[in-house]
């Protein structure tokens, strides 16, 4: 699974992560230094600095996008699924937020 804005921070409580390959993604070193030394003993998780928009992503059965597309212009937020698209994964999770009636 590749979660783009992969700091792990509460991915990791997932029952049975431990049994796949998690790689968190994000375009901040900060926030990847943190997640690696707070989950440095945990085999299965690694990280890597990627734009979603631009870079080439790693190959996996999944992507999460939680809390990402928002952030993006419409353009880049299509470029962005273009390229998740283009990685080859059968499955992508991605969050919403509707808005509220009122």
């Amino acid at each position: 699974m590749v979660d783009v804005c992969g700091d792990a921070n509460w991915q990791h409580l997932i029952p049975g992560i431990e049994n796949i390959d998690y790689c968190g993604i994000d375009i901040s070193p900060t926030v990847l230094r943190k997640a690696r030394v707070r989950h440095d003993h945990k085999p299965f998780m690694s990280f890597k600095e990627l734009d979603i928009v631009t870079d080439e992503l790693p190959r996996a059965d999944c992507f999460l996008l939680k809390d990402v597309l928002q952030h993006l212009p419409l353009e880049l937020g299509c470029r962005a699924l273009a390229n998740v698209r283009d990685s080859g994964a059968p499955y992508v999770l991605v969050t919403s937020f509707p808005a509220s009636p009122g």
